[in-house]
This record gives structure tokens, C-alpha cells and sequence, in this order.
């Protein structure tokens, strides 16, 4: 009896910290696949709902963007690409906007993620990893949208598409693995600290500059592009524009270091998520 009133006792907070550790060993063994795309869907919709072009916004976006960068960077800087003409430079580009539009989808979603949604946080059985992984599907999306106006972009300009087209799925691996485990931490920590929201926007400003996206590596002077390899947005750019772009080869060395950065990322992504879960219900 008096065993079974200790029990009893305990705190609210105690008894959601054991159910949260039962559903995840026991109720939701793994993550409901049917589930997470069916709320990738409605973040792909929600995003456009209520605009008139609705997801032709999709494809219009990214034009506009190209544009500005454009006349920006290749018309008033003057930034050329060696062995690149304007319409050269311009495929080039859209190749670096296109992976950085992709982890600035990702950064930007996932602080409210959880936040957001508390009628799911207070749910004895939902598995909250699914509202991160279903923002990480939905810029995926967009990501592939883009990928495939590059290749059309390609195959005018260049008259061809390369077979390296083939390995961009092997490029997946680390670009994946990388979004899962910033963007866990971020949904994670979004919980507790909202000024996360606010540190997005100027550190995402910061990642542009401090990536070859609208200039290339060669212009950066030999003594800081040691700096400029170290972030890990790089090496995927690099990679990305030689596999869709340029037809060649990637960086082995470079693509198994990315894969072993990234998946430490997660692994860390997913121990704060996991350490900081059974407090969510208290905040939200």
C-alpha cells in the first residue's frame, strides 16, 4: 500500500517523463512514415494557401530570386566563374541558390515546429519526430522542384544532361542527414528559447556570405579558404554544382567526411531532443 501511494505521489512532470520514455520504446517503435508525408503535404500547401498563383509560386519564386542575385552579382559586381559566360554564370548560381534555399527552408521551419503544434506535444501517443521530419520532406519538395528547373536549365544551355546526374541521390545521404540534426536541435531547443526564431535570420545571412554561392572559391585568397572548406555547406554546393552542372565527379574525400560531420550532427540532434522531450508539455 504504501509503495502504491509513493507512486501516486509523484509529480505531473515525473509521470510525463515516463510515458515519454514509454512511447518511445514501446508505443512508437518507429516513425509512421504515411503520417509524416501526410504532414509534409499539408506544409507544401499551407504555404502557398491563400495566394492567387498558389504553388506556382513554386517555380516563380526561385525565377525572381535568380533574377535579383543576378543583375546583383553578374550585371553592378562584375563576379564572373573561369570558363563561364553570363549564361554559364547564371545556371551556376541557381545551382548554389537551390542548395542554400533548401537549408534555408529547413532552419527557418523547424524553431516552431513542435512549438506550434501543442495539441500534439500534450498527446500521450504521437511521435513529435514526425512534425520535423515532415518540414525536412516538405523542403525536400521544394528542393527537387528546383533541382529539376537546373537540369532543364542544363540541358538548354549545354544541350546535354550528365550522367552524374545519377549520383545526386548519393549526395542526398549527407544533405539528409545534416538537416535532420540541425533542424532536431533547433525544433527542440525552439521549445524553450524563442529567441531561436530571431538568431535564424542574421546567421542565415552570415551562411550566404561565408559560402561560394554567388562567387566563386578561387576569388576567396588561399589563406582563408581553409575557413571556408570547415563549413560543412561547401563541400555540398561544390559537389552539387559538379554533379548537375559541370558533369563531373565529386569529392569523394570530401562526401565521406560531409556523411561522418553529419551524422555526428544527428546523433547530437536526437540526444537533445530526446533529453529535452518530456519538458515540452510544461512550456507549451
Amino acid at each position: 500500500m504504501g509503495r502504491t501511494c509513493r507512486a501516486d505521489e509523484r509529480s505531473p512532470r515525473e509521470g510525463r517523463a515516463d510515458r515519454a520514455r514509454e512511447v518511445r520504446t514501446t508505443a512508437v517503435p518507429q516513425l509512421p512514415w504515411r503520417l509524416t508525408f501526410d504532414l509534409a503535404r499539408r506544409e507544401v500547401e499551407r504555404r502557398y494557401r491563400g495566394s492567387l498563383l498558389g504553388l506556382g509560386w513554386v517555380v516563380l519564386g526561385p525565377f525572381l530570386l535568380l533574377g535579383i542575385y543576378t543583375f546583383v552579382y553578374s550585371f553592378v559586381l562584375g563576379v564572373k566563374v573561369p570558363g563561364q559566360d553570363r549564361v554559364g554564370f547564371v545556371v551556376w548560381l541557381y545551382a548554389g541558390l537551390t542548395m542554400f534555399a533548401f537549408f534555408s527552408d529547413v532552419l527557418t521551419a523547424m524553431p516552431p515546429a513542435i512549438r506550434n503544434n501543442p495539441s500534439y506535444v500534450k498527446k500521450l501517443i504521437f511521435p513529435l519526430e514526425a512534425l520535423i521530419w515532415a518540414r525536412l520532406l516538405a523542403a525536400l519538395f521544394f528542393f527537387a522542384v528546383n533541382t529539376s528547373l537546373l537540369v532543364l536549365f542544363v540541358l538548354v544551355t549545354q544541350r546535354a544532361v550528365h550522367v552524374t546526374l545519377l549520383l545526386v541521390p548519393v549526395l542526398l545521404v549527407p544533405i539528409v542527414l545534416l538537416a535532420a540534426g540541425i533542424g532536431t536541435a533547433l525544433a527542440s531547443l525552439g521549445v524553450f528559447v524563442r529567441d531561436v526564431d530571431e538568431l535564424i535570420r542574421p546567421g542565415l545571412r552570415v551562411l550566404f556570405y561565408a559560402t561560394p554561392i554567388a562567387y566563386p572559391e578561387s576569388l576567396v585568397p588561399a589563406g582563408v579558404r581553409g575557413l571556408l572548406r570547415l563549413n560543412p555547406l561547401t563541400g555540398l554546393v561544390e559537389n552539387y554544382r559538379r554533379l548537375v552542372v559541370f558533369g563531373t565527379s565529386p569529392e569523394w574525400t570530401t562526401l565521406a567526411s560531409l556523411v561522418i560531420c553529419a551524422a555526428l550532427l544527428l546523433w547530437a540532434g536526437d540526444a537533445i531532443f530526446h533529453k529535452l522531450r518530456p519538458g515540452f508539455a510544461d512550456v507549451i
